[in-house]
């Protein structure tokens, strides 16, 4: 028991659990959001409230409070963001998908450029802001939040409406573009590369490959095998999370993106409500 109350990442898991549990109990007696309720427990666990605190005269084995996060608390919050695409993915039915994913695409593309444009223009012409400045606010405005909106979608059950495939389909649209702003950013220079957009389509394209290549050859003998042992279906389910995350890290795609397609090769199957229902639970603990 010592040994787990001076390892920092036991007592930062356990201390975030605990007032999220608290804080979301209080909160959902006001009807408010499961999200709202962790981000509040974020800020009162975090370094702004309890981990700036001196709470030593207590004279307790570990600090209360988050003072700093550590890249193990980052790794398990990256985590809850990619289970939780992975999961709509698996609920998401490609054929619908598609059917809006045109005018979508474009849409996205304007509605970022449009922004950033407009704040460009706003702050580097009137002199509030350098270029580089400029360009860096704009594209913070530009993107929403993938993980917030997608788990407020999730809350009210609302993933699979109309209006829920659309949000979903812009976010993730944001989520690649993102992928192509964010080395422009740091370095202007790539613009001038011929190479540059055409090696991201083409990584995207190959990711989107091995999904089709594994819902059509892999996963079906996979899930025959694994469907006869919940233990292993259970595992099974999991390690396709992890897979898709690692060759998307691997090519340089958000892990975000990467699990939304993991979870999209397995949405054909007819497997893919028990899949879902069995990792809801762990999903939940990361996002969390």
């Amino acid at each position: 028991m010592e040994l787990l109350l001076l390892n920092p990442l036991f007592i930062n898991m356990a201390q975030i659990v605990i007032v999220a549990i608290i804080v979301y109990a209080l909160l959902k007696k006001l009807k408010q959001p499961s999200l709202f309720a962790y981000i509040i427990a974020g800020i009162i666990i975090g370094p702004l409230v309890l981990g700036k605190l001196d709470l030593d005269f207590l004279g307790l084995p570990f600090h209360i409070g988050i003072t700093h996060i550590s890249s193990e608390v980052k790794l398990l919050s990256e985590l809850g963001i990619a289970f939780l695409l992975f999961s709509i993915g698996i609920e998401t039915s490609v054929t619908k998908l598609l059917k809006i994913g045109k005018p979508i695409i474009i849409g996205t593309v304007f509605q970022v450029l449009a922004v950033i444009g407009i704040t460009f223009a706003l702050t580097s012409f009137t002199g509030l802001l350098n270029f580089e400045e400029a360009l860096y606010v704009g594209a913070i405005l530009a993107f929403s939040s993938t993980t917030i909106v997608i788990k407020i979608l999730s809350d009210k059950n609302a993933t699979s409406t109309l209006n829920g495939r659309i949000m979903i389909a812009i976010l993730l649209v944001q989520d690649f573009l993102i992928i192509i702003f964010v080395p422009l950013l740091a370095e202007i220079g790539l613009l001038a590369d011929p190479l540059f957009i055409p090696s991201i389509l083409g990584k995207s394209i190959l990711l989107i490959l091995i999904g089709i290549f594994a819902n059509k050859i892999i996963f079906p003998r996979l899930f025959r095998v694994a469907e006869k042992e919940s233990e292993l279906f259970l595992l099974s389910s999991i390690a396709t999370a992890f897979a898709f995350i690692v060759v998307s890290e691997l090519l340089g795609i958000p892990a975000s993106i990467g699990a939304f397609i993991g979870g999209l090769a397995l949405s054909t199957l007819p497997y893919n409500l028990e899949i879902f229902s069995q990792i809801r639970a762990l999903r939940d603990f990361f996002i969390t």
